[in-house]
């Protein structure tokens, strides 16, 4: 499709006009009905009966129950029917996905680990919740060697990234604690190994450190409590861009009744940067009171942060049913002169001295004029889409001086 230029409008007339010139793009995709109870129109009893069987792009609509986990390695778009109603037991991987369209999760409850590693295409996590049965261990979100997983609003894991590309906008990121005793929380986010993670108007927060262990008594084989986690890692060859994000340090653990003899435990930090950090008006917090801490974020010797640069970023409240509004989030510097990219395919082309290269496909383009107030938002309707169907949105940022520079990448899905 040659790209089309909009002229200069109120800007909810414009990006919906850039969406809704998209409706018809993509044909519909074949669904199937998911539902652990048997009944007229149900397809299948369970998300992994489907997998086995379903051609690849299929939308599978799963009911409201509760479901074993899967593994998904074929390109799929599985949409649980209401936020909170489709529960998933056991472990989710998804791994070997060839070159195509975007795989899609989105609003299921996940009641352990999920894997993501080895992927080549998009992979889009949307609006998932992480809860475990009361008395286990949380578990983590944990991509590995993947080249663009993009989150919005996913709530409570642990997320661990290694060599991968990870953009995650409206999330919350919690920590675990480790075992056995006594043991540091976990990092909210741990970033590992080479590419960019991108944090927009998220939360990471440090877990807490185990309390206080007492093997022997009240003397002198007492140890220390847990130290707290981190609200963020940012390993030696990674970098993280974190945007209007709250960074919050796990505290040490707790004493026990007899009150710890060696205690040397510590709080966490906010953020620790091994490798890159570019940050944009984020704030740091502690995750508990106290008077040994003050909160900021640490920069080990041969690692940088730059506070210097207001990095242009995107958000968005996903689509929802029919008749329903999506809301968009622009951040930019005031004066600099905006433009918004929507597309049906991500790509990933690298634009020489950008962090964050062009991620969506040029199908349609639009002015959104000079930023004012830095920080706006605005309103649509939700155009008449199909269930599951996705949409990519960008936005670009140049300067006077003519430097540009491109934000985070949005997905749009249709429910």
């Amino acid at each position: 499709m040659t790209p089309s230029i909009f002229p200069l409008a109120p800007m909810g007339a414009v990006v919906g006009s850039l969406l809704a010139g998209l409706a018809s793009v993509p044909a519909a995709a074949q669904t199937f009905i998911i539902d652990d109870t048997p009944g007229a129109g149900v397809d299948f009893p369970s998300i992994q009966a489907a997998l086995a069987v379903v051609p690849s792009g299929s939308v599978l609509d799963v009911r409201a129950g509760s479901y074993d986990g899967f593994l998904l390695d074929r390109h799929m778009t599985i949409i649980g029917e209401s936020p909170g109603s489709v529960r998933v037991t056991s472990l989710v991987e998804i791994h070997g996905l060839g070159i195509g369209a975007t795989t899609v999760l989105s609003r299921l409850t996940l009641e352990n680990d999920v894997d993501v590693f080895d992927v080549g295409p998009t992979v889009l996590l949307d609006n998932l919740v992480f809860s475990w049965p009361a008395g286990t261990w949380a578990g983590d979100l944990t991509v590995q060697n993947s080249s663009d997983v993009r989150m919005a609003r996913v709530q409570f894991p642990t997320l661990v990234v290694t060599d991968s590309r990870v953009q995650a906008s409206a999330s919350y990121f919690a920590g675990r604690d480790r075992n056995p005793y006594p043991g540091r929380g976990e990092s909210g986010v741990r970033i590992e190994g080479a590419f960019l993670v991108h944090l927009d108007h998220c939360v990471a927060v440090g877990a807490e450190g185990d309390p206080c262990y007492d093997p022997g008594g009240c003397f002198m084989q007492q140890i220390s409590a847990g130290s707290g986690g981190h609200g963020v890692e940012v390993g030696p060859h990674a970098t993280l861009r974190a945007v209007r994000s709250n960074l919050v340090a796990g505290w040490y653990g707790t004493d026990d009744a007899c009150a710890c003899q060696f205690f040397l435990a510590v709080s966490g930090d906010p953020l620790v940067v091994e490798g890159r950090a570019e940050l944009w008006d984020n704030q740091t917090d502690l995750g508990s009171p106290g008077s040994n801490y003050s909160p900021s974020y640490v920069v080990h010797p041969g690692g940088s942060a730059d506070e210097s640069v207001p990095y242009p970023s995107l958000s968005a409240t996903n689509a929802g049913p029919q008749q329903t509004s999506i809301t968009l989030a622009f951040d930019a510097e005031p004066g600099s002169s905006r433009r918004m990219i929507v597309g049906r395919q991500p790509v990933l082309a690298p634009i020489p001295g950008l962090t964050i290269g062009r991620l969506v496909t040029t199908h349609r383009l639009a002015s959104l004029g000079e930023s004012i107030q830095g920080s706006e938002q605005l309103s649509f309707p939700q155009p008449p889409w199909s269930l599951g169907v996705v949409f990519h949105a960008q936005v670009s940022r140049t300067m006077a001086s003519g430097a540009t520079e491109l934000s985070n990448s949005i997905s749009i899905v249709a429910r």
